[in-house]
């Protein structure tokens, strides 16, 4: 039986920063061997998209969205990608981050 990749959504503003951050997420996840599917969007996307995932990343200029979306995405973790890995465009960090959220929760 196949495995299931693990499922990532990524959101920022525009989707643009969320790009280029899922890249270097896809990259350390490869080089670790994690089966990894994930997808950088717009905070404005439709939120029942979010329902085709395992955990929503929040990038910091929009964490005061995460409110609005856990009254609307309930069965998935939203967790706001911490503001160092960020800035630092560290793939690796934000994976422990969403990978911690998962599976040490």
């Amino acid at each position: 039986m196949k495995e299931r990749p693990l499922r990532l959504l990524i959101l920022c503003s525009l989707g643009t920063s969320s790009f280029f951050l899922s890249r270097r997420i896809q990259a350390c996840a490869f080089e670790r061997g994690i089966l990894l599917q994930i997808e950088p969007a717009s905070v404005s996307a439709p939120r029942k998209k979010a329902l085709d995932y395992d955990l929503v990343l929040l990038e910091p200029h929009v964490h005061h969205f995460q409110t609005e979306l856990e009254k609307t995405i309930t069965d998935i973790p939203i967790v706001p990608v911490d503001p160092r890995a960020f800035a630092r465009m560290d793939g690796c960090a934000v994976l422990n981050q969403a990978l911690k959220a998962l599976y040490c929760s």
